[in-house]
């Protein structure tokens, strides 16, 4: 149904810099992008090493363990892979950008891997329910947060300052 609308890419882990970063890609040409990126496809379900090649210049781009999922049997019900790599910004930032100089992929809309998972019948509607009170009380902690120790601090360039302060805790002061 959805793999009509071509095949999506996007960082699944959490924002960088991490100790990895998972980038997945869903739809009729994953199988296609994992393979120019990888060389080979590994067996399905079954995590494999490699080295991840620019198809543009042909350079690496990181060590990465892939993972390849046929479809209908995964997370959107579409053909998927994962790549598991180093969670660095320059590292995430080069396979995006690979990825995105393939044909027929593109990067997904926020929310666009769970409607693929709900429109091909792998999640129901309480799964993505439940995806989306986890994302409003991840907001609410973060404004409780910002309301019990005020916003973070900034330098002159508008960017967060590695300023530690103490904190009054039931425990006593931690810094």
């Amino acid at each position: 149904m959805s793999s009509a609308r071509g095949t999506i890419f996007a960082l699944s882990s959490g924002a960088p810099p991490a100790g990895i970063g998972v980038i997945r890609i869903s739809g009729p040409h994953a199988g296609m992008a994992l393979q120019t990126l990888a060389g080979t496809l590994p067996q399905a379900r079954r995590a494999r090493l490699s080295l991840l090649i620019d198809p543009r210049d042909g350079a690496p781009l990181d060590r990465a363990l892939i993972l390849w999922f046929p479809g209908p049997n995964s997370v959107t019900g579409e053909d998927l892979a994962e790549l598991h790599c180093h969670g660095g910004r320059a590292v995430i930032a080069a396979i995006e950008e690979a990825l995105a100089a393939l044909p027929g992929l593109r990067r997904a809309e926020a929310g666009e891997f769970t409607r693929r998972a709900f429109a091909n019948g792998r999640m129901d509607l309480n799964a993505v329910e439940g995806l989306s009170a986890a994302s409003v009380s991840l907001k609410l902690i973060r404004n409780q947060w910002s309301w019990a120790f005020g916003p973070p601090s900034t330098d002159e360039n508008g960017l967060v300052a590695e300023v530690c302060r103490p904190a009054e805790t039931p425990f006593g002061v931690i810094f």
